[in-house]
């Protein structure tokens, strides 16, 4: 395996619990956009898209990896998000 093969693998790993935390966040997003919920509920966005990029930040090893990661997270959270909805 190449290293470059490596670093596309970690970074797609990576992007899955970070993806979910966009997809999360997003979806507070929609809820608090709405005029039944609580105001409350941007802090939830701000705190899940806080935890995807903290996820990112701390487990790649390099800027390359962790933009590769949120490259690949960013539309697999968008593919979550619509096909859920």
């Amino acid at each position: 395996m190449r290293p470059g093969d490596r670093t596309v693998a970690f970074a797609s790993v990576v992007a899955l619990p970070a993806a979910v935390f966009f997809e999360e966040a997003a979806r507070f997003a929609g809820k608090a956009t709405d005029s039944t919920y609580s105001s409350g509920a941007w802090w939830n966005v701000a705190i899940d898209l806080a935890l995807g990029l903290l996820i990112v930040v701390l487990t790649g090893r390099s800027h390359r990896q962790r933009a590769l990661a949120v490259a690949v997270a960013v539309p697999l959270a968008g593919g979550l998000f619509s096909s859920a909805s």
